[in-house]
């Protein structure tokens, strides 16, 4: 048997899952009329298909059952005017493929009560409507039903998704570059040591050459040129310390003196650490507000990671499709509020004007989203023509 290229098997929950909620949708929509309470079930099936990111066939979903019951297609089935349950179903499935798509994060923001809530109300509506009398009040209670069912069809949906993450379909290159970035910074950090101990060789040996070349006669030119040498062998191993103490305090305070450690502080060890990941020399980067010297002494390594993330796609709006490079500012503004810190990242030209729209895979938007919520954080990624926040960070005070 051969193996399936690269790619297939992401794209096959992508497709055969959609398609399945879609075919069983319109199959219930098409009996709805006869038996109301059907459509909480198609409603369900309309929030599922929603977080699948399927918009064409969310559309043919919502448009199948009317042109079905409207057009003699279906013979066997007694003309029954379409209820309100069908109509609500039907609606919500066109919402699937008519609303944004970022606002499937959203659903993980919510908490579990709001998921029993939405299981509690649906099932109370679909009950009361059954047991109701009056068949005008039972179907306009499967309304709010199929409302609160179809968001509790995403909410499942959503997490259950995380099981087999294949089916979201992460990114173009799926979840192999992601999982490759993170065992990277895992044998990244088992090599610091390695790095480390050459780099105190070199700096002893420097300082016992510079003090040879002190004790014997040299002439003053090649004395000169020798310690200029000497110099820059200090300068660039410096340096390269440096790299690897960023390495090796990555998202961990840093410093004994908890007192040091403020929201300032973090977002330079994130510039820091981000240096080498700039496109070209013409992109600075800078710091303002009044939010900067707040300290940070619970909340700084997820600060300094939610940065870090942020800069790094933010670096990619400096560059065009043909490659050519635009020259800009990123600026990260701290501002105090009565209980946050609001971090904004914003992108601009030149001219202030906003930069190319930045993509994070949802991947690493979801990790980073989950650890500033374990933080009692926030981490938004914001997409919104001719506005130059890219992201925004809510960070909670502990000083209240």
């Amino acid at each position: 048997m051969k193996r399936r290229k690269n790619g297939e098997a992401r794209a096959e929950g992508r497709r055969i899952y959609p398609c399945t909620l879609a075919l069983c949708f319109s199959a219930l929509m098409i009996v709805a009329p006869a038996s109301p309470p059907v459509a909480v079930m198609g409603a369900v099936l309309a929030g599922a298909l929603f977080v699948f990111r399927s918009p064409l066939v969310a559309a043919l979903a919502a448009a199948a059952p009317p042109v079905a019951l409207w057009l003699p297609l279906l013979p066997p089935l007694p003309p029954l005017p379409p209820s309100p349950g069908f109509w609500s179903a039907t609606a919500l499935m066109a919402c699937a493929a008519l609303i944004p798509h970022r606002a499937i994060y959203f659903l993980m923001h919510l908490s579990q009560r709001i998921t029993i809530l939405c299981l509690a109300l649906s099932t109370a509506c679909l009950c009361v409507a059954l047991l109701l009398p009056m068949e005008r009040a039972a179907a306009l209670l499967i309304v709010p039903a199929n409302l609160f069912a179809a968001l509790l069809g995403a909410i499942l949906t959503r997490y259950l998704a995380f099981a087999n993450a294949r089916i979201l379909g992460w990114d173009a290159q799926g979840l192999e570059a992601i999982v490759r970035n993170l065992l990277l910074g895992r044998i990244t950090s088992g090599m610091l040591h390695d790095l480390a101990q050459p780099l105190n060789v070199i700096s002893m040996a420097n300082g016992n050459l510079s003090y040879i070349i002190e004790h014997i006669g040299i002439e003053p030119d090649k004395r000169a040129q020798i310690d200029e040498r000497i110099r820059r062998i200090s300068a660039n191993t410096e340096n390269a310390a440096a790299i690897l103490s960023l390495f090796r305090w990555f998202g961990r305070g840093g410093n004994a003196d908890y007192s040091l450690l403020n929201v300032r502080s973090a977002l330079e060890r994130a510039i820091a650490a981000t240096r080498s990941n700039v496109r070209h020399a013409d992109i600075s980067v800078e710091l303002a507000g009044d939010g900067l010297d707040h300290p940070l002494s619970r909340r700084h390594g997820t600060v300094e990671i939610m940065a870090v993330a942020a800069l790094l796609c933010a670096f990619g709006g400096f560059l065009r499709e043909d490659g050519s490079r635009i020259k800009g500012q990123v600026l990260l503004r701290a501002d105090r509020s009565p209980a946050h810190i609001l971090v904004t990242l914003h992108c601009m030209d030149e001219e202030g004007m906003a930069t190319i729209d930045c993509h994070m895979d949802p991947a690493t938007l979801w990790l980073i989203q989950q650890i500033a919520l374990e933080c009692d954080s926030e981490f938004h990624h914001r997409r919104r023509r001719g506005q130059t926040t890219r992201f925004t960070m809510r960070i909670a005070r502990d000083d209240i």
